[in-house]
C-alpha cells in the first residue's frame, strides 16, 4: 500500500539523514542532537503538527531546554521543520518539511556513493507492455509519489478489511496517525478485538484536545513494542461505562431531587426508596434501580392496594347507614308547683324564635359593612351558642 510505504520511507530517512553540526549564537549544536530532537517531533506528530513544547522534547532527549532550542534553531535554519503560531495563546506547531529531509538524506548518500533508499524504475516505452493489457495506471516517480503521499493517507481507507476496522483505520488516518493500517493489521494478528483498538485510540488522546493527542504512543501499543495500558475487560467496562455514563448521572440527579423533596423529611427509607424506584421507572431508568429500591416498590404498591381496599369498604358501610335526626320540641312547657299552691310557667313557655344557623355564618354583604351590622352579627352569633 502506498500510504504504509511513504511512512517506511518516512522511517528509513529519519533513520539514515545526516546532520552536520553547525553553530548557533557562539554555541555549537552537534548533528546527533538535531537527529534526535528531529526523530521526537516526528514521533509526536499529528494531524497538524507537533504540540510539544521544548521542555518536553528535553524530557524525552534528556537534555536541557536551552539545548532543545538550539536545535530547533538548527533545524528551521536547515528548512528540516518549520515553526507555525496560529495566535499568541496556542503552542507552536512543529512541522517537518519532508521534501528537505529527504533532499538531504539523497545528499549524505551522493557523498558516500550509495544508492537512495528506494527508487521507482522508469518505464522504457520501447519494452514495456501497453497499459490496455496491464489494466493497470503507470506508476508515478518516486518525487511525484511523495508528493500524493498526505492525500492518499488521509482519502480512502484499506477496502481488504471489515467496514468496522475500516472505520477505525480512516479515524486514525484522520487524527494524524500515518501508520494506522500497519498498527491495525498488527493488533488484529494479534487477536485484539476492535473494542480494544477504540479504548487505546481514546486513551492515546483521541478525541481529545490535540496538545493530548500521543499517535506514536498508539502505534507502540497497538505494534506490541510497549505492552498497553489495560487489556480487554477493562477496555469492555469502559466502552459500557461512556456509552451509560450520561444515564447513570440522570439516575443519580433522580434520587438526590427525590431526597430533598420536603415531603420526604421523616418518611420511613422504604417509601423514599419506593418513590425513587417509580420515578425512575416514569423516566425510562429504572435498568439502574437497586434491589432495595425494587423491593420498596413492590412494598409500597401493596399498601397501596390495601389501603383503596379499606376506603371502599368505610364508603359502603357509610352508604347503608340512614341518617338519624333529631327533633326537638320548638315549644317547651315546665310547670312547677311552689309552697303557696300556686302554678307558675317556665320562660321556656314562652315562644322563641330562633336564628336559622345557616344565615348567621354567611358574610356581611360587602354594602353594609358598618359598626352596627357586625354588632347585629356578633348578637345572633351569641344567640346561637347559648342554644
Amino acid at each position: 500500500m502506498i500510504e504504509q510505504q511513504t511512512r517506511g520511507e518516512q522511517l528509513a530517512a529519519l533513520r539514515k539523514i545526516k546532520i552536520p553540526s553547525a553553530k548557533h549564537r557562539g554555541r555549537t549544536v552537534s548533528g546527533s542532537m538535531c537527529k534526535m530532537v528531529l526523530r521526537i517531533i516526528d514521533d509526536r506528530a499529528g494531524h497538524q503538527g507537533c504540540f510539544a513544547s521544548q521542555a518536553t522534547i528535553a524530557e524525552e532527549v534528556g537534555c536541557s531546554v536551552a539545548t532543545v532550542s538550539r536545535a530547533v534553531s538548527v533545524l528551521t535554519s536547515m528548512d528540516l521543520i518549520t515553526i507555525e503560531r496560529p495566535n499568541p495563546y496556542s503552542p507552536n506547531h512543529h512541522h517537518i518539511n519532508w521534501t528537505a529531509v529527504f533532499q538531504c538524506v539523497a545528499a549524505c548518500q551522493d557523498d558516500d556513493g550509495t544508492k537512495p533508499t528506494q527508487i521507482w524504475p522508469e518505464a522504457n516505452p520501447d519494452l514495456a507492455p501497453s497499459q490496455d493489457a496491464l489494466g493497470t495506471e503507470p506508476r508515478s516517480s518516486w518525487p511525484e509519489a511523495m508528493g500524493n503521499a498526505p492525500s492518499i493517507a488521509t482519502s480512502n481507507a484499506p477496502t481488504n478489511r471489515p467496514d468496522e476496522w475500516a472505520e477505525v483505520v480512516a479515524e486514525m488516518f484522520r487524527w494524524g496517525l500515518k501508520s494506522a493500517a500497519v498498527a491495525v493489521d498488527a493488533a488484529r494478528q494479534s487477536g485484539w478485538s476492535i473494542e480494544l483498538v477504540r479504548e487505546l485510540f481514546i486513551e492515546a488522546g483521541g478525541n481529545r484536545e490535540p496538545q493530548r493527542w500521543e499517535p506514536g504512543q498508539l502505534a507502540n501499543w497497538l505494534t506490541g513494542k510497549t505492552p498497553p495500558p489495560f487489556g480487554e475487560h477493562e477496555a469492555a467496562q469502559r466502552a459500557a461505562n461512556r456509552i451509560d455514563g450520561p444515564a447513570k448521572r440522570e439516575a443519580s440527579e433522580v434520587r438526590e431531587s427525590v431526597r430533598r423533596d420536603g415531603q420526604s423529611r421523616g418518611v420511613p427509607e422504604f417509601i423514599i426508596e419506593g418513590l425513587t424506584f417509580r420515578k425512575l421507572a416514569a423516566a425510562g431508568l429504572d435498568r439502574f434501580a437497586t434491589d432495595a429500591e425494587q423491593a420498596a416498590a413492590v412494598r409500597l404498591d401493596e399498601l397501596d392496594r390495601e389501603r383503596s381496599k379499606n376506603t371502599s369498604h368505610t364508603v359502603n358501610a357509610r352508604s347503608d347507614s340512614a341518617p338519624t335526626a333529631i327533633d326537638e320540641p320548638q315549644n317547651r312547657e315546665r310547670a312547677t308547683a311552689g309552697h303557696t299552691g300556686r302554678q307558675t310557667q317556665d320562660a321556656g313557655n314562652q315562644p322563641r324564635v330562633r336564628t336559622p344557623t345557616s344565615s348567621v355564618f354567611q358574610r356581611i354583604p360587602p354594602g353594609n359593612r358598618g359598626t352596627r351590622a357586625f354588632d347585629r352579627k356578633r348578637a345572633e352569633l351569641f344567640d346561637v351558642l347559648a342554644d
